[in-house]
């Protein structure tokens, strides 16, 4: 069975149609174009574990065939300069990495197709599968939690993709992973112990970030566990937290993939769920409970969210409980 980054590579030089060729450390793959071309080359560091530098000259866009089955490949990069747009087919939601920025993507398997746009990058990318998880991941997974699903699910969330800038530390290994030759073992040795202080430089500042966001996510459902009824704007809400009104959205999104109003109407109605269940009161009371002075509306934003209205979601499953 090939290893499944020689799977993924040999994919993507099948689907792009780019030459190849070998060096020293790895191999080299070239697509050209009229605007323009990329130059990509590739060092395989052990089973599990590669390094690409990617090199564009002009502006390029390329469209990456995504129905092939090869999953559970993790990819950190920093885009050292130019730009790059990704877009995913069906759901033609753009991302962008800026110069100066990081990234973190693995494949979804519910994209069909991606687009790529490329304008004068420098890219470098490792690439690594559950192999590196003694290595990258258990030292971030409590106790309670194991296995390589465990680390992707803590890792990514709901989102597969997301950038921000690079901090000092790590743009500047990136830079002598660029400078480093490509000539003999001592390189070798010297390029693999530069990417392995990449990964754990860059998930070090993820995970820091990461449990930030879980904390402050878990705050806000632990508030309104306390006011299910009470109308809050999210000026009063981030004022509450003492954080920003940005940081506060952005840390739920990253979290639960809502926002904070869709995150609240979500404990809401699961609230209102075993209300139902649960409980004998009426469904006005269950509606002023959760917050909704008029019991219609409840109505529709429980059908809306459950799929049911809530007398018949009462009749159907306090009778099975």
């Amino acid at each position: 069975m090939p290893k499944l980054l020689d799977a993924y590579y040999a994919r993507i030089e099948q689907n792009l149609r780019c030459k190849s060729s070998n060096q020293i450390l790895g191999k080299r793959y070239v697509i050209e174009q009229e605007n323009g071309s990329i130059e990509v080359n590739r060092v395989p560091l052990e089973n599990g574990l590669d390094l690409s530098i990617t090199k564009v000259k002009g502006h390029l866009k390329i469209d990456f065939d995504n129905t092939f089955g090869i999953i559970d490949i993790i990819e950190i990069g920093c885009c050292l300069r130019g730009r790059i747009e990704i877009t995913p087919h069906p759901s033609s939601i753009k991302m962008i990495v800026n110069g100066g920025e990081t990234f973190l993507s693995m494949v979804d398997q519910s994209v069909k197709r991606y687009e790529t746009s490329f304008s004068e990058a420098l890219i470098v990318s490792v690439h690594f599968d559950e192999k590196m998880l003694n290595f990258v991941g258990n030292s971030y997974l409590d106790n309670t939690e194991t296995g390589w699903h465990c680390f992707i699910n803590k890792t990514f969330g709901s989102s597969f993709f997301n950038s921000k800038a690079a901090h000092h530390s790590l743009k500047k290994t990136a830079l002598a992973i660029v400078d480093q030759s490509h000539e003999d073992m001592m390189s070798y040795i010297r390029i693999k112990q530069l990417v392995l202080g990449l990964m754990l430089d860059f998930f070090d500042h993820h995970f820091e970030m990461v449990d930030s966001n879980l904390f402050l996510t878990n705050r806000l459902t632990q508030w309104v566990e306390k006011h299910w009824d009470e109308k809050v704007t999210i000026n009063h809400l981030a004022n509450h937290f003492n954080v920003s009104v940005y940081f506060l959205q952005k840390a739920v999104k990253k979290t639960t993939g809502l926002s904070v109003f869709q995150y609240i109407r979500e404990c809401k109605m699961a609230h209102a769920k075993k209300l139902l269940i649960d409980s004998d009161l009426d469904i006005l009371q269950i509606s002023m409970e959760v917050g909704y002075d008029n019991p219609s509306k409840f109505a529709s934003s429980f059908n809306e969210h459950v799929g049911f209205f809530p007398k018949a979601y009462r009749i159907m499953f306090k009778k099975n409980s």
